[in-house]
């Protein structure tokens, strides 16, 4: 958040894990060449206002809809469904309960998922 501070609104809530830390920074990374790039006024007041967990994936707000930051926020969640948020190794979303309806969900590698007592989320026989 240091290097990218002027992407962040001033009361911007990041909950995530460390894991996350590298696609989050590639992100900014990536959002703040654009706009540099662009250099086109409507970028000026973009701002990301949170960055969270959300079901087991990483969720990104913004308060400006632009297509192009749009692709590149959805490209950094969709690499969270395969990031453990605890160490960044490869991972998937694991449940906290053997129940899915009543059950917390993280993307995690196999050895956090069995350290933080996660469950594999199957699919019935027969079903992919």
């Amino acid at each position: 958040m240091k290097n990218y501070q002027h992407l962040f609104d001033d009361g911007v809530i990041i909950q995530s894990g460390l894991g996350w830390n590298a696609i989050i920074q590639d992100m900014c990374m990536s959002i703040d060449f654009f706009i540099e790039e662009c250099d086109d006024v409507r970028y000026e007041n973009f701002k990301i206002t949170k960055i969270e967990n959300k079901f087991g994936v990483l969720n990104v707000e913004y308060n400006l809809v632009d297509p192009h930051i749009k692709k590149i926020i959805d490209f950094a969640e969709r690499m969270s469904y395969y990031t453990c948020e605890t160490c960044g190794e490869n991972g998937k979303i694991y449940c906290s309960s053997k129940w899915l309806h009543w059950c917390t969900y993280k993307t995690l590698c196999k050895d956090h998922a069995i350290k933080y007592y996660y469950y594999e989320i199957r699919h019935p026989k027969g079903k992919k």
